[in-house]
């Protein structure tokens, strides 16, 4: 999400400080020294790639431990042997084709979570 990267960003670099290390003498005592434009551009690209690095990873392992709905939605469709079209924007949307592996579509609940 975006509001979490400049919310992580504005942390890091205001709360802890770190935005004094772009500056042309980066020394901790010392806040008197002008920003370098070089220096700034530099630090905030790098955290923000760190920081969306950090999402990705997370996002991937919530996915592997958690699950995704999409795809356990996806997975009953295909069971079930049902099709089904999505329009999330009046020109857009998403078409899911069911097609069940085993080709049949009669399943009892039991057989089905038991499938999942």
């Amino acid at each position: 999400k975006g509001f979490i990267t400049w919310i992580s960003m504005t942390v890091l670099l205001e709360g802890f400080g770190w935005k004094h290390a772009a500056r042309w003498h980066p020394d901790a005592t010392q806040t008197g020294a002008p920003y370098n434009p070089l220096l700034q551009f530099s630090l905030g690209l790098a955290l923000w790639l760190f920081i969306l690095l950090l999402q990705l990873i997370t996002r991937r392992v919530a996915a592997v431990v958690v699950g995704l709905d999409t795809t356990d939605f996806i997975d009953v469709c295909a069971l079930a042997n049902v099709s089904v079209l999505i329009l999330d924007e009046p020109h857009h949307g998403y078409y899911v084709h069911g097609r069940a592996p085993s080709g049949r579509g009669d399943w009892t609940g039991a057989q089905m979570l038991f499938a999942l």
